[in-house]
Parts: structure tokens; sequence; C-alpha cells
């Protein structure tokens, strides 16, 4: 699988990239007949949709869907947050989502070409239940290991 596109999380007035899908554990929830079924633009986007998310004062809501095509009665149509909540109100209390969320930070250190799997120098770390931010982390990743060859000179070859 490709390495995808991710949604983007807004906390304290920073873009995030957020390499999870919460709106997908919503999807799956709701029945057949009125699930959108999401038409996927590129192999990095199998999900169909990038969707918008931010945390106000601790508590998690979806602000909106792009680049999203749906498709009904084999015909295309864009996709807006109202094609997925018709009845809801805006911006949407992510109330669904419990787990953990990661936001990669700083330099990409290794590319992995499947789903969310590449690793940066920092993952922000958002664990949630029921839509409220619990705790927040911040991890530094180590680099990788440095392996040096020590000649019987002393002198070395990285």
């Amino acid at each position: 699988m490709t390495a995808q596109i991710p949604d983007q999380l807004i906390h304290r007035g920073q873009n995030l990239d957020l390499c999870a899908a919460p709106l997908e554990d919503y999807l799956k929830r709701l029945p057949k007949a009125r699930r959108p079924k999401f038409l996927p633009r590129s192999t990095a986007n199998w999900r169909g949709y990038v969707a918008t998310w931010e945390i106000i004062e601790q508590q998690l809501f979806l602000t909106g869907i792009e680049d999203a095509i749906f498709e009904v009665d084999g015909k295309a149509h864009e996709a807006t947050l109202k094609t997925v909540f018709p009845r809801g109100r805006f911006p949407v209390p992510a109330t669904w989502v419990t787990g953990e969320l990661r936001c990669p930070e700083g330099r990409l250190r290794n590319y992995v070409h499947a789903g969310f799997g590449s690793e940066y120098e920092r993952d922000r770390i958002f664990f949630i239940e029921k839509g409220t931010v619990v705790e927040e982390w911040l991890i530094h990743n180590p680099p990788a290991p440095l392996h040096y060859l020590i000649s019987p000179d002393g002198s070395r070859t990285y």
C-alpha cells in the first residue's frame, strides 16, 4: 500500500498532519444505506477524503472534509461535512473517537511506503476518550544507531 495523505489537526493554532483516520470508525457504524461511498482519487488516499479536525478546550471536533467525491446511483458528487452529518451541528463533536492519535513532527527519518508508517524526529500523541483529550505526549524518536568499523590503528569508518 502507498503511504497515505494524512488528515489535518489544528491544535493551539498549529496545523499538524494527523496519521490516523478517526472518521473511519464513525463511517463503519453507519448502516450501509446511509454510509457515503467515497471514491479514492489516488493510491495515496484510499479513504477518498481528507478530514480536518480541531482540538478546542480539550475536545476533538471534526471541522471539515475536503478533496472528497462520493458515489450515489453511479454518479459522482462533491462531498462535504453535511454529506456525512446531514442533521449535525458544526463543528461536529467527535465523541465516537477513543484511542491514540499520532501527529508526526520534524524531519522524515525513515520513509515507509505503506499507510502512516513513516518515522519522523518526533511524534505528538493525543490520547482521546470519547472525544476528550485526556493526555498529550511529545515523543522524541532517537536517531538510528551509528555503526563504526574501528581499524587496528584506531581510525574509524562510518
